[in-house]
């Protein structure tokens, strides 16, 4: 009887070294089987790269032999041996420079910094008498690392390409594209550079043609409280575009503002309307000024950095007026709620910001319980009382507010019993 024929027993890949001129990804290196059975190993992207004799070969695939088990060889028949090493490579190509194109840009990063047609480089280029290319400012002063400088010369006779994008090579001598400055983005993702190879720029698996390079905005100024003004114009905040400027939604714009806040625009809470549940009492809400107890925070202990000067922090006026319930439970359009705080627009709002027009408390409306004959007893306790009431919280109180559970009325039942006398 032949011997079963086994070809899937053969050990796994191991990552070949990547050939110069290459751009390598073991991870795209799958192992599947053919029609018989047998082990093969195929790239999704890129070509085949597997260790030939003493080279590494563009291969169309390796398998594990059905006449030769443990042994790997080539689709075409070529052995390979017992150990297969292999990888996934894109050779390097010649690529066209990248477009830095300002679109799409994800949000909070700015990517004006992409060169634009027929707009003024800022860095003027020109050669000096020992034919160095020579940087200069166009406008004001040139730094380097944060120092002063009067220009940057490069020992070369080419001019310095005025885009955000860098070239260089890297360790397998392929072109590598990356951003000057700030983040690159290809297609909306992140990338951190984008490799010539295989006909075209290889970033994150996929050939592309253009990205961006996107600097992240600044933080945004916003008021917490109350309505922002900036330069006399109402805005809800400001956000600022990489280049030292304050702007809003529609680039305009700004160089100062303030948040302006008013404790008067909200006028008295009013229950006009609201039906009164049946069995409570309803009330307008009271109002009430903000804590003022506090005093400014103690710098004591605190340690001035040098070259500031520290001086105590100043304290001001926090909330604006609340409306509140002093008894019983605050009903604000249908809603229950502990308090509402005037937020400066004239508005009545709770802690999340929802606004309120009207609103009022709520309190219990239970009648009295006393004993129209007798004494009174309450529990627990067994305690006689006068009277009870309810406190607007559906508990059954005395006139010291203690409060108790049950009662009951007692009086005395008198009985005449029969008296016999004797006469003698």
């Amino acid at each position: 009887m032949p011997g079963i024929i086994v070809c899937d027993n053969c050990s796994p890949a191991k990552e070949l070294s990547c050939p110069k001129t290459t751009v390598c990804n073991f991870s795209l290196l799958k192992q599947s089987k053919n029609s018989d059975q047998c082990s093969i190993y195929a790239c999704e992207q890129g070509e085949l790269l597997a260790q030939v004799g003493l080279q590494a070969e563009a291969i169309e695939g390796a398998v594990c032999d059905r006449d030769n088990q443990l042994i790997w060889k080539t689709t075409k028949g070529e052995l390979l041996g017992r150990n297969l090493q292999a990888t996934c490579g894109f050779p390097c190509s010649n690529c066209n420079p990248l477009t830095c194109d300002e679109m799409p840009c994800p949000p909070h990063y700015d990517c004006s910094s992409c060169a634009k047609d027929g707009e003024e480089d800022p860095i003027v280029y020109s050669m000096d008498a020992q034919e160095c290319a020579v940087a200069t400012c166009g406008h004001g002063q040139m730094f380097s690392r944060g120092q002063p400088a009067t220009q940057a010369a490069k020992r070369s006779n080419k001019m310095f390409p005025s885009s955000p994008i860098v070239y260089s090579m890297d360790a397998q001598e392929c072109a590598v594209a990356t951003c000057a400055h700030g983040q690159m983005f290809s297609r909306g993702q992140p990338a951190t550079q984008a490799v010539c190879a295989n006909g075209g720029y290889l970033v994150n698996g996929q050939i592309v043609s253009q990205i961006s390079c996107g600097l992240r905005h600044c933080k945004e100024a916003y008021c917490p409280t109350g309505v922002m003004n900036a330069d006399g114009v109402q805005v809800n905040y400001l956000t600022c575009n990489g280049k030292g400027k304050w702007v809003d939604n529609a680039g305009t714009e700004y160089t100062s503002a303030h948040c302006e806040m008013s404790c008067e625009l909200c006028t008295a809470l009013s229950n006009a309307g609201m039906p009164c549940p049946t069995g409570l009492i309803c009330e307008a809400p009271t109002e009430r000024d903000a804590c003022d107890i506090c005093t400014a925070p103690p710098s004591d202990g605190l340690t001035c950095p040098d070259g500031l000067v520290c001086t105590p922090a100043s304290i001001r006026e926090g909330h604006c007026k609340e409306a509140y319930c002093p008894a019983g439970v605050m009903n604000a359009d249908g809603v229950q709620v502990n308090y509402l705080t005037c937020n400066g627009k004239g508005k009545w709002v709770d802690n999340a910001g929802t606004e309120y027009t009207s609103a009022h408390c709520e309190m219990c409306q239970c009648p009295a319980a006393s004993c129209p004959t007798g004494s009174m007893r309450a529990g627990p306790g067994n305690v006689i009382v006068t009277s009870l009431m309810c406190d607007g919280d559906a508990q059954w109180v005395d006139s010291q507010n203690s409060v108790y559970t049950s009662a009951q009325c007692e009086a005395r039942k008198f009985v005449l019993s029969k008296i016999s006398f004797v006469i003698s």
